[in-house]
């Protein structure tokens, strides 16, 4: 009896010994495994930070190209709007200088047609032996000075007198250019054709 107790207790020993030992081995496998899993985390964070860098310079990539793209279409569309307004000035230009040739076209008629009245008055006038008084009139229209309304005698900066008529067609907005000297007489918004000075020369003459 005391000999199979004996044999019951060393097999029961040995079968301890051999659990811890497997507890053992089981607790390396598990801190093995804890470690792997560990490892293969921070390989899949590594490889995460990857994919996400290379998300990243995509999405960065496509960011500027559509940026530029957008760039492109921003300049191309200035491109149009320059190009457009300055055909619309090349054309307002084309307007102005046609109707400036036009109005200069006009006044150089109306200056023919002056001084050919000028030239039949001179002739007749030595024809018939009149005497013609030429500061008594205007040296552009060759009409005769008067008191009122278009031919008072007004002087420029320049000393020429001319009728307000002949000045209100060469005046420009801002100056008068005498047609005799090519002087250039300023005006403003307080100095106008009716406030250059009267000659009252010309009527005491």
């Amino acid at each position: 009896m005391p000999r199979r107790s004996s044999k019951k207790a060393k097999a029961e020993n040995t079968e301890l010994r051999a659990l811890k030992k497997e507890l053992l081995f089981v607790k390396f496998q598990l801190k093995k495994q804890k470690l792997t899993n560990q490892l293969t985390v921070q390989r899949n964070e590594k490889e995460i930070q990857k994919l996400n860098a290379i998300r990243e310079s995509i999405l960065t990539k496509h960011r500027l190209e559509q940026e530029w793209e957008m760039n492109q279409k921003e300049i191309v569309r200035e491109t149009r709007q320059e190009l457009e307004y300055q055909e619309f000035i090349y054309n307002m230009n084309i307007v102005v200088q046609k109707k400036y040739e036009k109005e200069m076209l006009k006044k150089e008629q109306e200056v023919t047609r002056q001084l050919e009245r000028r030239n039949k008055e001179l002739k007749d006038a030595l024809d018939n032996g009149i005497s013609i008084k030429p500061w008594k009139q205007c040296g552009r229209c060759f009409e005769e000075f008067g008191e009122k309304g278009v031919r008072v005698p007004k002087v420029l900066e320049c000393g020429h007198t001319l009728c307000v008529g002949c000045l209100k067609q060469i005046a420009q907005p801002y100056s008068i250019e005498c047609p005799f000297d090519g002087l250039v007489t300023d005006l403003d918004e307080k100095k106008t054709i009716d406030t250059l000075p009267k000659n009252f020369i010309v009527f005491n003459m």
